[in-house]
C-alpha cells in the first residue's frame, strides 16, 4: 500500500539466482562511531568503487554517501549502482548460529553507505529502498524502514554496545551489555530474514569488528531469496529476543500476561531483562530503581532459560 500511495510499483522479490548482484545498504546510524563511518566507506569503495557509478547515476553525495536513485526509478535496475564489484565465492557454507546450509555460486557485492536524510522526498527514499536486497544498520528509528525492502531480502541489525550512566548498573556486564531495539519489526515482518551482529562480541570494543560485518554480509548473501516464506516464528530474533519469548513459552498464559503487562510499563528494552541490569539487577534499588522483587520475573525460569542459550549470549547470560 505504501507503494502505491506514493505512485510506485512495489518491488519484484528478491532474486533467488547467486549470479544476481546481492544489493546492500548500509543505513547511517547515530549509534554508528567516527571508526564505524570509516570502515563502511572503505567496504563501500571494496564493494563498489566510490564515485564509479554509471552515466546519469546519482553515485555519492559531498559526504562520501550513496545519494540514492533518481526519482521514480523502482525496478532491480539502479543508475547510481556501480558496475565495479566484488565478487565473493559462498559455496556449501553453514553457519552455525542459524543452523542455515546454503549452496550457491559466485555472489557479486554491491554496497553503499546511505544517509537517508539526504534523500528527499520520501518516495524517492522508497524508490531505493526497493532496489536493495540487504538493509544493514543499527538499533533505533533508522531500522524501521527495512519493512519496505523486497520479499526475500534480509536485514541486518549491527545493535550497539550499551554503557552503563552508571558503576554497577550493569554488574558484571560493566562495559555494557549488546542492545538491538527493534527486533520485534523483524520477528513481525515474515518475508524478510533478520541476522543479527554476535552478542558474545559487540561489546569487545565500542567500534564495529570489519571481518565480523563482512561475515554478516555473506551471510546475507546466502539467505536472499532462498527460505521460506512466512519465516518461522522466533527465526528472526536475536538471542535475547529468544531468551526473553522463551519465558511465556515456558509457562502459561495467565503468567505470560502478567509478565508483559509488568515489563511494558518499564519502558525498557528486553535486553535489560535478560541480562538482570538495572530494574532487575540484585542491587537496583541502590541505584534509583524500585526493588526488583516488585517485578513479574520468575528469575530461576529466566536463568534457566539463559544456560540454554549460553552459547549465544555475552559471557555467556551469566546472572548478577
Amino acid at each position: 500500500r505504501m507503494y502505491h500511495r506514493y505512485g510506485l510499483a512495489p518491488p519484484a522479490p528478491a532474486p533467488t539466482s547467486a549470479q544476481a548482484p546481492f544489493r546492500v545498504g548500509v543505513i547511517h546510524n547515530k549509534r554508528f562511531t567516527p571508526a564505524d563511518i570509516v570502515m563502511f566507506k572503505s567496504l563501500q569503495a571494496k564493494y563498489q568503487g566510490v564515485g564509479k557509478s554509471n552515466s546519469g547515476g546519482g553515485g555519492s553525495n559531498a559526504n562520501g554517501n550513496d545519494g540514492g536513485i533518481s526519482d521514480g526509478s523502482s525496478g532491480r535496475s539502479n543508475s547510481s549502482i556501480s558496475n565495479t564489484s566484488t565478487h565473493i565465492n559462498t559455496n556449501n557454507t553453514t553457519n552455525s548460529n542459524t543452523n542455515t546450509t546454503a549452496t550457491t555460486s559466485t555472489s557479486t557485492i554491491i554496497l553503499h553507505f546511505i544517509d537517508l536524510s539526504t534523500i528527499r522526498p520520501f518516495s524517492s527514499q522508497l524508490a531505493l529502498l526497493s532496489t536493495l536486497d540487504c538493509y544493514m544498520t543499527a538499533g533505533g528509528t533508522g531500522l524501521l524502514p527495512h519493512v519496505f525492502l523486497p520479499v526475500g531480502s534480509v536485514v541486518v541489525n549491527l545493535g550497539e554496545c550499551k554503557v552503563p550512566r552508571k558503576p554497577g548498573m550493569y554488574v558484571p556486564y560493566d562495559k555494557g551489555m549488546p542492545l538491538f531495539l527493534e527486533q520485534y519489526v523483524a520477528e513481525g515482518t515474515p518475508y524478510q530474514r533478520a541476522l543479527y551482529y554476535d552478542s558474545r562480541t559487540r561489546c569487545d570494543s565500542a567500534d564495529l569488528n570489519r571481518a565480523t560485518v563482512e561475515d554478516l554480509i555473506v551471510r546475507a548473501a546466502q539467505l536472499r531469496g532462498r527460505f521460506d516464506v512466512p519465516v518461522p516464528p522466533l527465526a528472526n530474533l536475536s538471542p535475547e529476543g529468544k531468551v526473553f519469548a522463551e519465558i511465556c513459552r515456558r509457562t502459561n498464559a495467565t503468567y505470560c500476561a502478567a509478565f508483559l503487562r509488568d515489563f511494558n510499563v518499564t519502558n525498557r528494552w528486553m535486553e535489560y531483562l535478560v541480562y538482570e541490569t538495572t530494574r532487575w539487577h540484585p542491587q537496583a534499588a541502590a541505584h534509583g530503581f524500585p526493588d526488583r522483587a516488585a517485578r513479574v520475573v520468575d528469575y530461576a525460569l529466566l536463568r534457566q532459560i539463559k544456560k540454554d542459550f549460553k552459547d549465544q549470549l555475552m559471557l555467556g547470560g551469566v546472572s548478577p
